[in-house]
């Protein structure tokens, strides 16, 4: 489901694990299943009312049986939640707890999802500076225990935020670099990703013109990963 979004093959698998789980009374597993259920609903079908309730759901489960990593998990499904129905207070609050107790237990794969959604959230209120310092903390986090996903991620949602902040060329280069790190680490682009890449070619071809933000963008092809890093 992470790598293709093709939910088609995967739904009567889900019906079959439900099935064994409710035999043999496995929360764990039940809870699981109703979290990909949660974001199969939201993304596919785009019922973010029946999805949060999934969500919760699982959430249920998961502190039924005491697992503070699961328990932390739901509570940032939850956040998502809240941001799909634009839920800023909500939202942030739960993000918040996540990161407090990722940090108390080192887990840096949950910290930087985490602080991921983070800058988003603050990006969606505008409030850029803070979505940069979001951004800039899930890179560090993600690059320093080599968690690649968040790190793409991370990569990925930060020019923009740069180039609100008059930032056009370190925008333009870590937009192509990005681009580039996800395809050859995950695949093709999606549809809902390219206009993300319009605004972004958008908003720096504005403040530095077009043909600039072709130059960019080869420097931005052609750099390492510690470059991206680093800039």
């Amino acid at each position: 489901w992470r790598s293709s979004r093709d939910a088609t093959g995967l739904l009567p698998m889900l019906d079959e694990a439900q099935a064994l789980a409710e035999c043999a009374a496995d929360l764990t597993l039940g809870a699981s299943i109703d979290a990909l259920r949660a974001f199969i609903t939201n993304v596919v079908d785009r019922d973010f009312v029946r999805g949060e309730a999934l969500h919760r759901r699982a959430l249920e489960k998961w502190e039924q049986e005491g697992n503070l990593h699961a328990i932390n998990g739901g509570v940032y499904n939850l956040a998502i939640c809240a941001l799909n129905r634009r839920r800023w207070d909500e939202a942030l609050q739960r993000l918040e707890a996540v990161c407090t107790t990722a940090r108390e237990h080192e887990d840096w794969e949950q910290l930087g999802d985490a602080l991921n959604v983070l800058g988003n959230t603050r990006a969606l209120q505008r409030d850029w500076t803070a979505a940069l310092a979001a951004f800039q903390e899930c890179i560090r986090v993600s690059w320093g225990a080599m968690e690649t996903h968040a790190l793409a991620y991370g990569l990925w949602n930060l020019p923009q935020t740069l180039a609100h902040l008059r930032r056009p060329a370190a925008s333009a280069r870590l937009m192509s670099f990005a681009a580039h790190f996800w395809e050859r680490r995950f695949g093709a682009l999606s549809k809902s990703d390219r206009p993300y890449l319009r605004r972004a070619r958008r908003l720096v071809s504005v403040q530095v013109g077009s043909t600039h933000w072709d130059n960019l963008w080869a420097e931005g092809a052609a750099m390492s990963l510690g470059d991206a890093g680093r800039l």
